[in-house]
C-alpha cells in the first residue's frame, strides 16, 4: 500500500508543473483571443482591462496612449498602443515569467492552429528566423504591400537567447480596414 501511495505523490509531483505551464499556455491563447482579436472587429477591449487594473498613460509627443496590464493567469504583460495615425498595437509578451520551452512550443502550436479561425482573412507567411530570433510566424493581409497605411497582421516571435528568450505576440490594426 506504501508503494501504491508512493508512485502516486511521484506521478502528482511530476505532472503538476505540466499542468501549471498548459494552464497558462492555454490563459495566453484566450488572451490574445479576448484582447486583440476584438480590436480588428471594432470590439472593445477597455472592459478587460479595466477589470485588470490596467494603466494608462497620458498622450506622449507623438500622441500616442498606452494601457498596459500583466495578466496574472498567463504570466504575459498586455500592452496596448493607440497611435495618432489611427493604428491600435496589441502586444503580448512573457518577459516577466518566461514561458519554458515546451511551453513556448505548445502555445507557437495552439496560436498558429487559432489564427485561420480567428482570422481568416490573414495569409500565413513562412518566415525564416533571422539571427536573433529563434521562432517567427507571421500572418498579414496581403492586399496592400508592406508599409501601405491599410497594411496590418499579426507576428509571433520568440527571441534567441542563451538562457530564455522572450516570447512576444503582436497585432497592428489601422481602425479603418475592412475586415472583409
Amino acid at each position: 500500500m506504501k508503494l501504491i501511495g508512493m508512485v502516486c505523490l511521484v506521478a502528482v509531483m511530476l505532472t503538476g508543473p505540466v499542468s501549471a505551464w498548459e494552464n497558462r499556455v492555454n490563459a495566453a491563447v484566450h488572451l490574445f483571443e479576448t484582447v486583440c482579436v476584438p480590436i480588428v472587429y471594432g470590439k472593445s477591449w477597455k472592459p478587460i482591462a479595466r477589470a485588470n487594473g490596467a494603466k494608462r498613460s497620458k498622450p506622449n509627443s507623438k500622441n500616442t496612449v498606452t494601457t498596459h496590464w500583466n495578466d496574472a493567469a498567463s504570466g504575459f504583460r498586455v500592452k496596448i498602443s493607440e497611435l495618432a495615425n489611427g493604428y491600435t498595437h496589441c502586444s503580448l509578451r512573457d518577459s516577466s515569467d518566461i514561458l519554458p520551452m515546451k511551453a513556448r512550443k505548445e502555445f507557437e502550436k495552439r496560436l498558429a492552429s487559432r489564427m485561420p479561425e480567428l482570422l481568416p482573412m490573414l495569409e500565413n507567411l513562412k518566415d525564416t528566423p533571422k539571427k536573433h530570433v529563434a521562432y517567427v510566424n507571421s500572418w498579414m493581409d496581403t492586399r496592400y504591400p508592406e508599409g501601405h497605411p491599410k497594411w496590418w497582421g499579426v507576428m509571433h516571435l520568440r527571441q534567441r537567447s542563451k538562457k530564455n528568450g522572450v516570447t512576444w505576440v503582436y497585432l497592428f490594426y489601422p481602425s479603418d480596414v475592412p475586415t472583409s
